[in-house]
C-alpha cells in the first residue's frame, strides 16, 4: 500500500517548492494621523503581536508597524489598539511564586485587543515571553488601567497555599457603578475573558445602552462540503495458529469510487491551523480469491472460489493540521474510522473435478459469522486551495471479522485519492 502514497507525495512536494510565507488576511490600520489604510495583514500570532506586517496589495511589499507607529489595526474581525500599559509579571507557578500580594509591574508597549467597547470598554493583552499571562484593561478617563489579579503564596501552620489579590473586582464594581446589580454579579467573577465580558454585557443590558463593538469570541468556525474520489482496497486474512484456506488465499485488489459529506470544525485562533474533521462517507469493494486444495491437472483439481462484496457507510473523525505555503495550505490528518455495512455478500463456490465432470456447490463463506461494524484508523496528506482540497489517505480496518480472540481475523487496507469542495464560503 505504501506505493500508492507516491501520487499524493508528488503533489505535496510540488507545492513545497513554493516560497513559504505567512497568511495575509484583509484588514486595515489607523495611522497616527488618523488616516485609515486598507490592505492585507499577516495573521500569525498566538499572543499579542509586538509588530505587524502590512501590504497594500497581496503582491505588494511588506511594511512593518509597531505600536509606536500606528494607533490601531483590525484583521479577521479582531481589533487592536496601540497602548503603553502596565503588565503584571510575577510568576504563577507555586515553586516560583512570591509571598507578597503587591503586584510586580512593568511598562509594556503593546497592541491590546478590544473585547467590548462603548460607554464602558474592556481590553485584553497576552504578552509575549515566559512571563506572558492574560491581562485585562479598562479605559478610565483616557488612561489604560490594569485590572489587577495576582496569585501569591501563603504559609499557614506549615502548609503552603495559594491566595489571590483580586483587586480587579473592586475596580470593576467602581467602573460599572451605573448598574445597581453589578455588585451582586461580581461575587463569582473570575479573571477570565468570558466571565468579565459577561459582566460588561450585563452592565449594558442594565443601562439599556449598547456596546459600540463586541469581539466575536466564537472559538470555532464551521466549514461543510462534499468529497469524492477513487479508493483502492485490499483484503487479507490471518489465523491464530489454526489452519484456514482463507489465510493462504490471495485476494484481488479492487478500485472503486466513494464519496460523501464533511464538516470541518476549525479552531479560530492560531490562524485556523487546527481543526476536527468529520466525514460521512460511502465506500464499497468487490474482491475474489481462489484456493486450490488439489491441482494435479486440468482434469484433476479441487478448489474454492471466494467472492466477497461489501458496502459501508463510514463516520470518520480526524484531527487536521494545516499550514500556509504561499496561496495554498498543506495539511495532515490522523484519526479513527467507524464503518457500518449496508450491503454484504460472501459466497464460496466449491468446485471439484476428479477425472470426471465438474461438480460445484455454493455456500456462505462466513455462515453469518461476519460483523456489520468495521472500526479502524486512518491518516492522510493533502493540499487545499481556496474551496478545493486534494488528499491521499491511508486507512486500515479490522474488516468483516472484527472482534474477539477468534482463530481467523481479517484486515482491510484502503488507499484513497479524494477531491473535496467546500460549500461554505471561506472565512476572511
Amino acid at each position: 500500500m505504501k506505493y500508492f502514497l507516491i501520487p499524493g507525495m508528488l503533489v505535496l512536494s510540488g507545492f513545497c517548492t513554493v516560497y513559504a510565507q505567512g497568511e495575509y488576511r484583509p484588514g486595515y490600520l489607523v495611522t497616527t494621523a488618523q488616516d485609515t489604510l486598507r490592505g492585507f495583514i499577516e495573521y500569525r500570532w498566538n499572543r499579542s503581536p509586538q509588530k505587524i506586517s502590512f501590504r497594500a496589495t497581496l503582491e505588494g511589499a511588506d511594511r512593518i508597524y509597531t505600536p509606536l507607529d500606528i494607533r490601531a489595526f483590525s484583521v479577521v474581525g479582531d481589533r487592536y489598539q496601540s497602548a503603553i500599559v502596565q503588565i503584571e509579571t510575577s510568576p504563577v507557578s507555586l515553586a516560583n511564586m512570591s509571598d507578597t500580594s503587591v503586584p510586580q509591574l512593568e511598562t509594556d508597549t503593546a497592541f491590546i485587543r478590544e473585547v467590548i467597547t462603548g460607554e464602558r470598554s474592556l481590553y485584553r493583552h497576552y504578552p509575549e515571553g515566559a512571563k506572558g499571562k492574560n491581562l485585562f484593561y479598562i479605559s478610565n478617563n483616557g488612561q489604560w488601567e490594569l485590572l489587577v489579579h495576582k496569585p501569591f503564596k501563603q504559609v499557614q501552620g506549615g502548609a503552603v497555599r495559594v491566595a489571590n489579590n483580586n483587586r480587579y473586582i473592586s475596580q470593576l464594581s467602581s467602573y460599572l457603578q451605573g448598574c445597581p446589580t453589578i455588585q451582586k454579579k461580581t461575587r463569582k467573577l473570575r479573571y477570565e475573558e468570558k466571565s468579565i465580558e459577561r459582566l460588561f454585557l450585563a452592565y449594558y443590558a442594565c443601562t439599556t445602552t449598547k456596546p459600540a463593538y463586541e469581539n466575536d469570541t466564537k472559538k470555532y468556525l464551521l466549514e461543510a462540503g462534499i468529497l469524492a474520489g477513487g479508493i483502492n482496497t485490499s483484503l487479507d486474512f490471518k489465523t491464530n495458529g489454526v489452519y484456514s484456506p482463507l489465510a493462504h488465499t490471495s485476494f484481488s485488489r479492487d478500485f472503486s469510487v466513494g464519496g460523501g459529506l464533511f464538516l470541518d470544525v476549525i479552531r479560530r485562533r492560531n490562524e485556523g491551523k487546527w481543526s476536527l474533521n468529520n466525514e460521512l462517507l460511502y465506500t464499497s469493494y468487490k474482491t475474489e480469491g481462489v484456493f486450490y486444495f488439489r491441482n494435479t491437472s486440468e482434469e484433476n483439481y479441487e478448489r474454492s472460489r471466494c467472492l466477497l462484496e461489501y458496502s459501508y457507510l463510514k463516520l470518520n473523525t480526524m484531527i487536521r493540521f494545516k499550514y500556509p505555503v504561499g496561496s495554498v495550505y498543506l495539511f495532515a490528518n490522523v484519526g479513527i474510522s467507524n464503518g457500518i455495512s449496508v450491503r454484504k455478500s460472501d459466497r464460496e463456490i466449491y468446485e471439484s473435478r476428479l477425472n470426471g465432470p465438474v461438480q460445484s456447490e455454493e455456500n456462505s463463506l462466513f455462515h453469518g459469522g461476519d460483523h456489520g461494524y468495521e472500526p479502524g484508523y486512518l491518516g492522510g496528506l493533502g493540499v487545499k486551495y481556496q474551496r478545493f482540497s486534494f488528499e491521499t489517505r491511508y486507512e486500515q480496518t479490522t474488516g468483516m471479522l472484527a472482534f474477539g480472540d477468534k482463530p481467523l481475523r481479517s484486515k482491510v487496507e484502503r488507499m484513497a485519492f479524494l477531491l473535496s469542495y467546500r460549500l461554505t464560503k471561506p472565512k476572511a
